[in-house]
C-alpha cells in the first residue's frame, strides 16, 4: 500500500477477498448437504482468518484516515450497524431456526443480550463502532505509537481468559461468552491495532511483520498438534486469535501488489451491505430449499452467484454515492 488511490484500492481488494471467502464458507456451512472434505477444510480456514481480517482491514482504514468524522457521522455509523445486527439476527432465527417472531425474540436481538448464529461478528463491530464514537479523537495518537499499540495488544490477548455467562447487552461483543458463540472485540483487538499501525504509517507490510505473522501461525499449529484438536474458537483462545497471522500478512502484502478493476471491488467498498445482503439471501435459500447444494461444483457456483449479487449491490450503492464510515 503506497499512497493515495493505490492504498485505497489495496484496502478495497483486501476487504473484497475477505467478503468472498466469508460467502463461500457460509454456503458450505448453511446450504451444502454432506459437503466434501476440501470444502469443510476451506470453511475452517475462512473461520480462522475472516473476522480477524475484517478487524485488520477496518484498522487499516481508520489508520489511513487523517480526519475525525463528526459526531453525527459516527452515531449514524453505529445506528447503521445496529440495524444490520437486527436484520441478520432476526433473519437467521426466523428463516433458519424457524422461530416465531415474538416480542421476546425481538428484545433479545435488539438489545444484543443474546447473540445468534452467523450474525455474532456484527455485534462485535457494533461494540467497536460505539467505542470509536467516543475514542476516535485519540485513535490517531495511539496509531503512531508502537509501544502503546503493543501494550494494548498484549492486554487484549490477556482478556481472552475473561469470560462471562450473564446475558447483558453487547457483553458478548466485548468479552468472550460461555453460553453462545461470540467474537469479543477485546480478545481480537490486536488485529485492529495492527491495522491502525499499518494504515497510519503510510506504507505496506514489511518482511519482519510477515515473519511475525508466520511465528503467530506457528504457535497456532503447535497448539493444534500438541493438544490434538483445533484451539478453542468460542470463547477464543490466544492461539486461535493469532493463528491467522501468516495468511493475513500475505493478504495485505498481495493486496498492495495486485491490481483489479474498480467495479470488481464494489463488495469491498461496501462490506456491511455485502455481509447483510449475502446473509439474508443464504438464510432465505435455506428456508426455501433446505440443503440445496450437493457437491463441490454446486457450492462454487452458489458462492460465485452470491458474490456477483453483492458486487452489483455495491455498484448500485456507488451510484447512489453511499460510503461506509471508517
Amino acid at each position: 500500500m503506497a499512497g493515495g488511490t493505490e492504498r485505497t484500492e489495496a484496502l478495497d481488494l483486501l476487504k473484497t477477498v475477505l467478503v468472498a471467502g466469508m460467502i463461500s464458507a457460509h454456503c458450505v456451512q448453511l446450504l451444502a448437504e454432506a459437503p466434501p472434505g476440501w470444502a469443510l477444510g476451506w470453511a475452517g480456514y475462512v473461520n480462522l482468518v475472516t473476522f480477524s481480517g475484517f478487524l485488520l482491514a477496518f484498522g487499516i482504514g481508520v489508520g489511513m484516515s487523517r480526519r475525525v468524522p463528526p459526531w453525527r457521522a459516527r452515531l449514524v455509523a453505529v445506528l447503521r450497524i445496529w440495524l444490520a445486527v437486527v436484520a441478520s439476527s432476526l433473519g437467521y432465527q426466523v428463516l433458519v431456526e424457524r422461530m416465531p417472531l415474538t416480542g421476546g425474540l425481538v428484545w433479545d436481538v435488539a438489545s444484543t443480550r443474546v447473540l445468534f448464529g452467523w450474525s455474532e461478528f456484527l455485534t462485535a463491530f457494533l461494540v467497536l463502532y460505539l467505542l470509536l464514537a467516543v475514542l476516535r479523537p485519540w485513535v490517531g495518537w495511539v496509531a503512531v505509537r508502537p509501544a502503546w499499540l503493543m501494550a494494548l495488544g498484549v492486554a487484549g490477548l490477556g482478556s481472552t481468559w475473561v469470560t462471562v455467562g450473564a446475558f447483558w447487552p453487547m457483553v458478548g461483543g466485548l468479552v468472550g461468552h460461555r453460553e453462545y458463540a461470540s467474537f469479543p472485540v477485546l480478545g481480537y483487538g490486536p488485529w485492529f491495532l495492527a491495522g491502525l499501525w499499518i494504515g497510519a504509517r503510510g506504507r505496506g507490510i514489511e518482511a519482519g511483520e510477515v515473519a511475525l505473522g508466520a511465528a503467530a501461525t506457528g504457535v497456532f499449529l503447535l497448539a493444534w498438534w500438541g493438544q490434538g484438536w483445533v484451539p478453542d474458537r468460542f470463547p477464543p483462545s490466544v492461539p486461535w486469535v493469532i493463528g491467522a497471522g501468516l495468511p493475513l500478512a500475505l493478504y495485505v502484502w498481495g493486496a498492495g501488489r495486485v491490481s483489479a478493476p474498480g467495479w470488481a471491488l464494489a463488495a469491498g467498498r461496501h462490506v456491511l451491505a455485502s455481509l447483510v445482503v449475502s446473509n439474508l439471501l443464504i438464510f432465505g435459500a435455506r428456508a426455501g430449499w433446505g440443503w440445496p447444494l450437493h457437491g463441490g461444483w454446486a457450492i462454487l457456483g452458489a458462492a460465485l452467484a452470491l458474490f456477483a449479487v453483492v458486487t452489483l449491490w455495491g455498484l448500485a450503492l456507488d451510484r447512489l454515492g453511499r460510503k461506509e464510515v471508517a
